[in-house]
């Protein structure tokens, strides 16, 4: 009796259809694919436990990983120099209570009628102002800009 079991690997876009007969012989066959990887075990009454790992890997998942553990390293070294943590703790807890409450807000608006075609009508109506009075006019433009530079000198 053979065993077949499909293993998806997205990041080579590939799907695996691997097949195990009695004698331990493997196959596989390609299709496309979405998920990632998987790990799996398939069994059944007087049959062997076999399992396979299918991981695709490629260069830039690798690339992806050392940008993130080169990301997990600079936020380290950032925390490490953080004088006063619990404030920071406390900071970033109200921030995402505070995030949270916002969407609880805006999903109870959205579900009031009318309500959210109105402020869809109200970004639209802002958006066009906005480009008539600081992009269509050369001079407007400038005095975006200068405003945008004097912000960046007041940040800095």
């Amino acid at each position: 009796m053979a065993t077949t079991v499909a293993v998806a690997a997205a990041s080579a876009n590939i799907a695996l259809k691997l097949s195990a007969s009695q004698n331990g012989v493997v196959s596989y066959s390609r299709a496309p694919a979405l998920a990632t990887f998987a790990r799996v075990s398939k069994t059944s009454v007087g049959e062997k436990r076999r399992n396979w790992v299918v991981k695709a890997t490629s260069p830039q998942v690798e690339e992806y990983k050392e940008k993130a553990n080169e990301l997990v390293d600079v936020a380290k070294a950032k925390w490490e120099t953080v004088d006063n943590k619990p404030l920071v703790a406390l900071y970033a807890g109200g921030a995402v209570v505070g995030l949270w409450v916002t969407s609880a807000i805006l999903g109870a608006l959205d579900s009031i009628p009318l309500v959210p075609g109105f402020l869809k009508l109200v970004g639209t109506v802002y958006t066009g102002w906005f480009v008539y009075r600081y992009l269509i006019f050369e001079a407007s433009r400038k005095e975006l800009s200068d405003k945008v530079q004097d912000l960046i000198s007041q940040i800095k």
